[in-house]
């Protein structure tokens, strides 16, 4: 099965299908017997290899509370009682822009603990309840196994959300591990990012200095935050370092969508001309550059929603997708505005853009930047 496609419908919530197997069975036999209207053996078998289906032996033989399921990726046998938790519509994201035949193009910094790569939109760290393979970890891992001829664990110390692009580490060594958890408690990895605002003739810039806010507790989104400390409430923590104006082309007659939002600024007077032969359209922005201090999850967009400063593209959180900012409409006549525009929603405007730590084991000090231009792989053609 080729892990860079997937044939299985996307949807946005992740729901799981309890079956109890009546007999002695296999993974395969017991989910097909499960519907009147049988499913086909080989969508059952993508969901199989995508870790999607999880095990849990019958409950007669567990001596104590009974286990989790386990992710399962083999068509293994069953005893009767055995129960098998399935995701029949799992969530994985388009990976058209994703260059899955070259992947060393977003690994910028390797040895032998660790992997910074650069993370595309539109594309989960590592695996997600009802989705293995599809992350830019099983992609590198894959590659890498192929590359030494072996088989790589690899950890995820921290997380990006999935529209979200930029540099993440990979860990390959258990040890380095369990001192880089320790750093990121202790707050000695530095996180820097740019987030993009679109430019409001009527909005005031943000200020730089220094924001907290406080997020509620609940598991759900989005993600509340108020201004004042509340019982429970987790403190955010972040540092605007530099706001400055930057102006974002797009072709208007456009056959693949660039997502590189730390582009080079194109000189107009050349468009028309050599590479610049398209006509083009600039939208402007705010590029701020944030130290993010605590790292709550979705804490940069929910804090920039919460002062009135949306994210683009970030729609969970009040954004506007970047083609819906051009108030001329310049891109309605293009025959593919639509899925333009739809393949846009795989990104918002933000990117983990500076990664600094002292490795905890040779106590080098690192510090990676993504340049601009750094690779021209967030293609999505159309």
């Amino acid at each position: 099965m080729n892990k860079c496609n997937s044939i299985i419908k996307y949807i946005r919530v992740a729901q799981a299908t309890y079956i109890r197997a009546n007999g002695n069975s296999t993974v395969l036999s017991t989910v097909m017997n499960h519907f009147d209207n049988k499913p086909s053996e080989e969508y059952i078998q993508n969901l199989i290899e995508s870790g999607c289906i999880y095990y849990r032996q019958p409950l007669s033989e567990c001596k104590t509370t009974p286990p989790n399921p386990n992710r399962i990726f083999t068509n293994i046998d069953l005893a009767k009682d055995s129960i098998l938790k399935v995701f029949f519509y799992p969530r994985p994201y388009s990976m058209e822009h994703v260059r899955c035949e070259d992947p060393s193009k977003y690994i910028i910094f390797e040895n032998q603990y660790f992997l910074i790569v650069d993370k595309p939109h539109g594309l989960d760290v590592g695996p997600i309840v009802d989705n293995y393979h599809g992350n830019i970890t099983a992609i590198i891992g894959d590659y890498i196994e192929k590359r030494d001829n072996r088989k790589h664990k690899l950890y995820n110390p921290h997380r990006i959300d999935g529209p979200t692009r930029g540099l993440i580490v990979i860990i390959k060594d258990p040890d380095f591990l369990k001192k880089f958890n320790k750093m990121i408690i202790k707050n000695e990895v530095s996180k820097i990012y740019k987030a993009f605002l679109p430019k409001s003739s009527n909005q005031n810039i943000i200020n730089p200095g220094l924001y907290r806010h406080y997020m509620s507790p609940d598991n759900v989104l989005p993600k509340v935050m108020v201004n004042e400390k509340l019982e429970k409430y987790h403190e955010c923590l972040l540092q605007v370092l530099n706001v400055e104006e930057k102006e974002i082309s797009i072709p208007i007659d456009i056959d693949e969508v660039s997502l590189d939002l730390l582009q080079t600024p194109i000189n107009f007077e050349q468009v028309g001309k050599g590479d610049y032969r398209k006509q083009m359209k600039s939208i402007p922005f705010y590029v701020v550059d944030i130290n993010l201090i605590t790292g709550r999850t979705h804490q940069i967009r929910a804090q920039f929603s919460k002062m009135g400063y949306p994210l683009l593209g970030d729609r969970l959180y009040g954004g506007k997708k970047i083609l819906d900012l051009d108030q001329q409409n310049s891109y309605s006549g293009n025959k593919n505005y639509r899925k333009m525009n739809q393949d846009l929603g795989k990104m918002i405007g933000l990117v983990s853009h500076q990664l600094s730590f002292k490795c905890p084991i040779t106590g080098v000090d690192y510090c990676f930047t993504i340049k601009e231009n750094s690779y021209n792989v967030n293609k999505l053609k159309l």
